[in-house]
């Protein structure tokens, strides 16, 4: 519209010098130094920008002034109406950087200075910074049109050419039918009616766990914003992880496209999107390895709508790893087929544009695709010598696309390398094989829907197990192969009897074997197709004997598969069985004959109807989401409450703790606001440790600190308050310390009274070690007087226990030995009791408790001696698997006895447990006061002008002694640089996980900013390696070899 193309040309920033300023003083004099004296109790400085812009910061430059710390108010408006917007600052000598909340519109400010009277100041400039969101769009947009336009210069003769080839092909034209057909009859509810498919995690069904990601990238896109940080992306989250491994470029300009409320439809058209594409260059791999048209349109719909895909399809990184692995595929076979350099910068560009978004794949397939390249090389013949040269160049063309992305891809490696998923990077069990697993993964590749799959609905049933169902003609082609001893299908059948070893996925993907489950899917995909080709195209028809064989082969797996159910706990279908079995029949009835037109389609049609019963119960019987649920949870009572707070707040460094009723997790990048909590698979392993330590568990704790959860829980407020936590959103009873601020029919907000700013001041530390042996709720509230990091000193002494003898009585079905309690818990009336002499006004009880698995509970009662008990005063402690340390909060002066009942889950009828290191702290004061009182104390200390913008923390405070600590609550990152009163100091890694600047004493301006580390480096060394694409494109195009009729031009 007319005023967007009017904000294209507003500046960046508006610069007002004493000349600009004196115009528009009220109640100021000056002196003949220049400087300004206020004479009232309101003085003010009003500036004009002469139109509408969106503000950014407000840069005031002192040259002087005689008393520091003088606090003033900045309002803001349109026209000469400024309203109560507005935004507070501590003014000092030098640079004062004011900064504004998102989106803040205004003409007008006015600097209201209200306690200067008296005082002396003089002001040398004021500059206002503008964001120029429109501008950004504009450019962003001019740049992803000539990238286009790029693109398609170069490759226009090769999209021509393919185009016709393909729009030639009838193979081709059925491939597209049967693909939109299958799509339909696997998706049409979705397509049709208002369920929406659950596009998350795989066994998250129930919460929306990644849909904050997909929104956060649009909203990047949106406003065109390549900052490295986002304060929206949750805590211990980072843009790589949310942006890169969830959605990449093109896919995400789609969704935007389809905006926020339609985002699932969005997803699904590029789930058909990508399926189209991995099948188009799977029908042009099969044509290079030189198989009929036909086979390859059987090929590229089998591999398209393969198990894998379609589960792991959900992600959207995990299908769009599959369509770029099936380009490579192509390009390394048209390598090998034409020797044609200049494949491999197609090569080349397309590594490296993927090492952008998803390096941990594209070391998978690099590593598999390396492999079959030497296989190839080897079944062709070629010399030793050779394939060591060829070896050599892979290695470097690989390396040599990457590196032009390098300057990108950096900061992936370094997310992965931080994240807490680092900690699984090992090449432990390389010898394992594990038969279990064997006979778990060889069932599902005949039949997902046998095992489980038709009833999935999320961590009930399948959760990460191998799906790996293609087609049961696999049966037919191991059995063929076997009998044909094919040479050219040896690098396949290889790299697929390695993708069923624990040591093979563990060299080539570092990670666990589920991921590599597409290396089995694809390559028996490929044997499916070979196995075709050489039977119905070039006669090698089955006999009697050939039918018997595949027909005892898949007879005997089946048997086994049912007496080994229970031992490899997967569930089988028999309908599903005689399904697949009656199909098999059909097969190789069919390939006993020589190959037809009427036979071809008869097989396709089986084919069209095995992928369709395949995969229909997979997505079909998901956890669905209604469009108006959806709506609901995107532009519902807490949007309208969050917006509420965001009008009324000044600032932008400010924490919301939102108990959403599908999942709160992430929700905060759906509405744009700092959250306290992120689901995310690369989430940084040092809030994840910090998490940990805090012995995040039981009654008031959250089970949440593995690598996929960052997650300070929902009842630990004396920690939310500490990490900047300043309202809630909720239908239930507030924390202490909250009141109320608005409220909605089912929703209220909170605002925290004791709330602290973004940066706190340390001046003591304490001992990792002490503070490790400290209960849970000991910690949170010694962390508002000490901070802690990996080094050794202390400054406090340990801090000692009340000695306490306890009586234990317990159910004759329980053992007690030296502490330990154990038994199998059935839920009859067994209990543990616990008798204690009471010493405060209340107390913790710390134990360690060892179960099989998440989802149990204890039920905690406690009362006083002459008390029966009663469920006013019970506890109820979720259980982890795995041993882990609980701690229950009791608040009495009389906790002399404690009764512990273990319940079990809905699902188990008996389980076994163990309890020990019981011990409990008792509390002379009640720990909500301390809690208030500590974070009162905490706020007196000075942290002022605190804000955040492109990827810069800025603060101001005031350092009490020497080597006092400024704690800011972002997560810790070797790209962190600080630098105090413009001197570049170290940013420490504090409390485990939060960034630590060492502030001198006295006045302190702080500034830390978030750059990749050896940012200089990689872009010269990408700059390096594009020269070297240009020059060889340029040679390769000068000195293009043409075979003309049998001759060769240079």
């Amino acid at each position: 519209g007319g005023g967007n193309i009017q904000k294209l040309f507003l500046p960046s920033s508006v610069r007002f010098t004493n000349e600009d300023i004196y115009p528009y003083l009220k109640d100021f004099i000056t002196d003949e130094e220049g400087r300004l004296k206020a004479q009232s109790e309101n003085p003010w400085i009003s500036l004009s920008l002469d139109y509408t812009a969106e503000l950014k910061e407000v840069i005031i430059y002192v040259d002087s002034l005689k008393t520091a710390d003088e606090n003033g108010r900045i309002y803001y408006g349109e026209g000469e109406i400024l309203g109560d917007k507005y935004v507070d600052f501590y003014l000092h000598e030098g640079e004062n950087k004011i900064f504004f909340a998102d989106r803040v519109e205004a003409d007008t400010l006015r600097l209201d200075l209200t306690y200067i009277k008296g005082n002396i100041l003089k002001v040398d400039s004021v500059i206002v910074e503008l964001d120029n969101v429109v501008r950004r769009q504009f450019i962003g947009l001019i740049f992803l049109l000539l990238f286009v336009e790029g693109i398609l210069v170069v490759l226009r003769k090769y999209i021509t050419r393919l185009f016709r080839r393909l729009s030639a092909d009838r193979n081709f034209a059925i491939l597209m039918v049967c693909t939109s057909v299958i799509f339909l009859a696997i998706y049409g509810k979705f397509i049709w009616s208002d369920e929406l498919f659950a596009y998350t995690d795989v066994g998250s069904d129930t919460f929306y766990g990644y849909l904050g990601s997909y929104i956060s990238m649009m909203d990047r896109v949106y406003n065109v914003d390549f900052s490295l940080v986002n304060l929206f992306d949750g805590f211990g989250n980072s843009i790589i992880s949310q942006s890169n491994i969830h959605m990449e470029l093109p896919f995400i300009i789609i969704l935007c496209l389809f905006g926020k409320v339609h985002i699932y439809q969005g997803l699904m058209f590029c789930t058909f999107l990508k399926i189209i594409i991995i099948e188009l260059f799977a029908f042009l791999y099969f044509q290079e390895i030189k198989l009929d048209n036909k086979i390859a349109t059987i090929g590229a719909l089998i591999w398209g709508f393969s198990a894998y895909n379609i589960l792991w399809g959900q992600h959207a990184f995990f299908l769009t790893g599959m369509l770029v692995f099936s380009i490579l595929m192509f390009v390394i076979e048209k390598i090998i087929q034409a020797g044609k350099k200049g494949w491999w910068i197609v090569w080349g560009v397309i590594v490296g544009l993927y090492s952008v978004n998803n390096i941990y794949f594209l070391y998978s397939f690099c590593a598999t695709i390396g492999i079959y390249y030497v296989f190839r090389l080897i079944c062709l013949k070629t010399n030793a010598k050779e394939i060591i040269k060829l070896c050599l160049r892979y290695i470097a063309e690989t390396f040599l696309g990457i590196g032009v992305f390098l300057f990108i891809s950096t900061e992936w490696v370094l997310c992965v390398l931080e994240s807490a998923r680092s900690i699984n990077l090992q090449l432990s069990g390389l010898i394992n094989f594990d038969l279990i697993i064997f006979c778990n993964m060889l069932g599902r590749l005949i039949s997902a829907g046998s095992f489980g799959i038709a009833e999935y609905s999320g961590m009930g049933n399948l959760y990460e197990a191998p799906v790996l169902s293609t087609s049961i003609l696999i049966v037919v082609s191991c059995y063929w192969v076997c009998k044909k001893k094919h040479r050219n299908i040896i690098p396949m059948l290889l790299l697929f009897v390695a993708g069923f070893s624990p040591a093979a996925s563990r060299l080539l993907i570092i990670l666990n074997s589920n991921r590599w489950m597409y290396v089995i899917s694809f390559f028996s995909v490929v044997a499916i197709c070979i196995t075709l080709d050489d039977i119905l195209c070039k006669n090698g028809l089955f006999t009697y004997k050939d039918m018997a064989f595949a027909s005892t082969i898949a007879l005997i797996i089946i048997v086994i598969i049912y007496f080994s159910a229970t031992i490899i706990s997967i569930q089988y279908e028999y309908k599903s069985m005689l399904f697949k079995l009656l199909l098999l029949m059909c097969y190789i009835f069919l390939l006993k004959f020589s190959l037809s037109e009427n036979k071809y389609y008869i097989i396709l049609f089986l084919i069209c109807f095995e992928l369709i019963g395949g995969n229909f119960s997979l997505v079909n019987n998901r956890i669905n989401i209604n469009q108006t649920e959806f709506e609901t949870f995107i532009a519902g009572e807490t949007q309208d409450l969050i917006e509420e707070i965001k009008a009324k707040e000044n600032s932008k460094l400010y924490r919301i703790r939102d108990y959403n009723s599908r999942s709160y997790l992430n929700h905060s990048q759906v509405l744009g606001y700092m959250g306290t909590d992120s689901y995310s698979s690369l989430n940084k392993k040092y809030i994840i440790d910090f998490i940990k330590n805090l012995n995040e568990m039981g009654s008031a704790y959250s089970i949440s600190h593995d690598a996929n959860h960052a997650d300070i829980s929902c009842e630990n407020y004396a920690m939310q308050t500490l990490l900047g936590v300043k309202y809630i959103v909720t239908d239930d009873v507030p924390p202490i310390g909250y009141t109320l601020v608005d409220q909605a029919e089912n929703l209220a907000v909170y605002y925290n009274e004791v709330s602290l700013p973004f940066g706190l001041l340390y001046n003591e530390k304490i001992d990792k070690k002490i503070y490790m042996d400290l209960s849970p709720m000991q910690k949170n509230l010694v962390l508002y007087d000490y901070y802690y990091d990996d080094e050794n000193s202390s400054i406090i002494s340990e801090m000692d226990e009340i000695e306490n003898n306890y009586t234990y009585k317990i159910s004759k079905n329980f053992s007690y030995d030296e502490g330990l309690i154990s038994g199998v818990s059935s839920n009859k009336e067994e209990w543990i009791e616990i008798e204690r002499k009471a010493n405060g006004q209340a107390c913790e009880m710390v134990f360690d408790m060892t179960v099989p698995h998440t989802g149990l509970y204890l039920k905690v009662f406690y009362a006083g001696e002459e008390e029966d008990y009663c469920e006013e005063k019970t506890e109820y402690v979720y259980l982890v698997e795995g041993t882990r340390t609980y701690s229950v909060y009791m608040e009495s002066d009389k906790v002399e006895k404690i009764k512990i009942i273990p319940i079990f889950g809905v699902s188990d009828e008996k389980f076994d447990f163990s309890i020990q290191k019981i011990h409990f702290v008792d509390w002379e004061t009640k720990y909500d006061d301390v809690y208030i009182m500590k974070a009162k104390e905490m706020s007196d200390k000075e942290v002022f002008n605190v804000g955040f913008t492109n990827d810069e923390y800025h603060a101001y405070c005031i350092g009490e002694d020497e080597g006092s600590i400024l704690m800011v609550p972002l997560a810790y990152s070797v790209n962190w640089s600080a630098y105090v009163n413009g001197e570049r100091v170290k940013v420490k890694k504090i409390n485990d996980g939060f960034c630590g600047i060492e502030l001198p004493k006295g006045e302190c301006r702080v500034v830390m900013r978030y750059k990749t580390v050896g940012e200089s480096i990689w872009i010269i060394f990408s700059f390096i390696c594009m020269i070297v694409y240009i020059i060889r494109g340029l040679y390769y195009r000068k000195n293009k070899i043409i075979y003309r009729r049998g001759k060769k031009y240079v």
